[in-house]
């Protein structure tokens, strides 16, 4: 049972977060569409996915079940390619482990309460949406346009801080 929460839970955040870290090139309405439609099938893949094999397995291609489509769905309707939609997937991943691991903590912590988990994740993830959305949305696009660039800009920021703290002789 925790089990099944736990990867539908972030089945879902993963699409949530990728949603808010996309700029799709369609309207609004059709790309919050194909994400939910996207969502609601992993959904279903990953319940059948725990149904069908053993625990130990079910986790180990759980990564692949949800990771492989993001992926094509960031490519299908992101407007970014290459670094940036590598980026993109990572900031989901990162921010979807960090509630996740916060969560399991709390979970352990708890002597195992399934209602502590569930409020952990609730609390957690709002928080996070919320930060998100309100501080850091603006930033990651900033970024994004900084890779659009280029990686030589952001390694040319850094070979110039290296030198300019190098004692000069």
């Amino acid at each position: 049972m925790v089990e099944l929460f736990i990867m539908e839970y972030l089945t879902v955040l993963y699409m949530i977060m990728a949603f808010l870290f996309m700029d799709s090139r369609y309207s609004r309405r059709r790309t919050i569409f194909i994400v939910s439609s996207v969502t609601l099938l992993l959904m279903a893949a990953v319940a059948v996915l725990h149904r069908v094999v053993d625990r130990d397995a079910a986790f180990g291609i759980f990564a692949m079940t949800i990771h492989i489509p993001l992926i094509l769905l960031l490519f299908t309707l992101s407007r970014f390619r290459g670094w940036r939609l590598i980026f993109q997937q990572l900031s989901v991943v990162l921010f979807c482990t960090l509630i996740h691991h916060i969560s399991g903590l709390i979970y352990y912590l708890s002597g195992n309460r399934f209602w502590v988990l569930v409020l952990s994740c609730t609390v957690l993830s709002t928080g996070v949406i919320w930060f998100l959305v309100r501080f850091l949305r603006p930033l990651f696009f900033q970024i994004l346009l900084e890779l659009h660039r280029g990686w030589w800009l952001i390694c040319l920021g850094q070979h110039r801080i290296i030198r300019q703290k190098e004692p000069s002789c």
